[in-house]
């Protein structure tokens, strides 16, 4: 029963992570209508289940990481490697507010936020941005993602800071701040995830290090990797199929499912509580 539970987890957590409806949201509800695992702790499995999207992000998008450590380590002698080499300190500059945001914070996420309420509110207020955000960009082009500047660069990763809050959903987020600062929907997106690699790897390692200094036995360890694997194929093909949905369709039917699993939610929930 465990072993099926892990990987349902990681399957939700794979398609959930890149698609903008909210990982974090989606794991606390099956947390909470899911049978519970044996002796595992919650938000250690959790958050070892991002090693596995943070693989797929990896191999997903190698070829634009190898492009740029080789702009920022080596000579720029093209404008291609020149571009290349900006939008790699946009990405190192859009990181940091999510990264201070996380060091000063996360215990007080983790502990107070982590909640069906909190998660059932940001579904409904994040659907509501992405209508916006469409509605405002309609019919506009938008610009190459070689256009940002270092302002909106920063500006998404404050926005990429507020989804810590279960229910926001990081991608989901992060695509709509790059679409508010002019970027086309595919170019918001290759920044979201391209912005997402150095905060999931610094979150990776500190969950690490913290499973580490827990006592943890043979079947944790098989429900951890059951869950990592199953997160890090799902995520692979979720993340292409966004990158590819997102350059002819909306975000309009991922706010409709946030906001209808939202009322089920509230509808479980109270139900549950008479």
């Amino acid at each position: 029963m465990d072993s099926s539970i892990a990987i349902i987890f990681g399957v939700v957590q794979g398609l959930t992570e890149f698609i903008p409806v909210s990982s974090s949201g989606h794991l606390l509800l099956l947390h909470r209508f899911l049978p519970p695992f044996s002796g595992v702790n919650e938000l250690a499995f959790d958050a070892a289940l991002h090693i596995g999207t943070l693989i797929a992000l990896i191999v997903a998008l190698w070829g634009d990481l190898k492009r740029m450590a080789r702009a920022l380590i080596a000579r720029p002698s093209s404008m291609h490697d020149t571009d290349t080499r900006r939008l790699s300190w946009l990405i190192l500059l859009g990181v940091i507010p999510a990264g201070v945001v996380g060091l000063l914070f996360d215990d007080f996420i983790e502990e107070r936020l982590r909640s069906e309420y909190i998660v059932i509110t940001m579904l409904i207020v994040v659907a509501l941005l992405f209508f916006v955000v469409e509605w405002r960009r309609k019919g506009k082009p938008g610009h190459a993602i070689h256009a940002l500047l270092w302002p909106q660069a920063v500006f998404i990763g404050v926005m990429q800071a507020l989804a810590l809050v279960p229910g926001t959903s990081r991608s989901g987020i992060t695509i709509a701040a790059g679409m508010m600062m002019q970027l086309r929907r595919e170019d918001a997106a290759r920044f979201s995830f391209l912005l997402a690699i150095p905060i999931t790897l610094a979150a990776a390692l500190k969950k690490i290090v913290d499973l580490s200094m827990m006592e943890i036995g043979a079947h944790d360890v098989l429900l951890i990797v059951l869950g990592i694997v199953s997160a890090g194929i799902m995520g692979f093909m979720a993340l292409r199929f966004l990158l590819a949905f997102v350059r002819t369709r909306t975000l309009i039917p991922f706010a409709i499912y946030r906001i209808g699993l939202a009322a089920l939610a509230l509808i479980i929930i109270l139900s549950a509580s008479t």
